[in-house]
């Protein structure tokens, strides 16, 4: 058992990732500074990005084995390009389709992780 469990304030500067994401995909593809967006689609970034971050923090709190916590950290890492997709294509549904939709992967992926690392934690302590 974890006796120290990660505080959801990690989630905030999780957070702050999505938003420059965005900004540098933007200018890579095409070449420059998006101009037209305001702050407050930068805004519904954020709070997907802090979603997704408060989710993440939710399933290590959850975690009682280190191998558990480092299936997750895995899960969150290989959902990442997926969710970010997911919430610039979620821009064409408004800011809920940028909030809500990324939650999908890294729910499925992190719960997936979970899972496994669960179960395989399990069976080391059986063993």
């Amino acid at each position: 058992m974890l006796s120290k469990k990660p505080s959801y304030f990690w989630s905030a500067p999780l957070s702050l990732l999505p938003p420059v994401l965005q900004a540098v995909i933007y200018y890579a593809r095409f070449g420059r500074i998006n101009s037209i967006s305001g702050y407050q689609d930068y805004f519904w970034f954020f709070l997907s990005g802090l979603a997704g971050g408060i989710l993440f923090i939710a399933f290590l709190r959850w975690s009682s084995s280190r191998l558990t916590q480092q299936f997750v950290i895995a899960a969150y890492i290989l959902a990442y390009p997926a969710s970010i997709a997911v919430m610039i294509i979620g821009g064409l549904f408004g800011p809920i389709g940028v909030v809500l939709l990324p939650l999908v992967p890294w729910s499925l992926l992190m719960f997936g992780g979970y899972s496994f690392g669960r179960r395989n934690s399990l069976k080391q302590t059986l063993i």
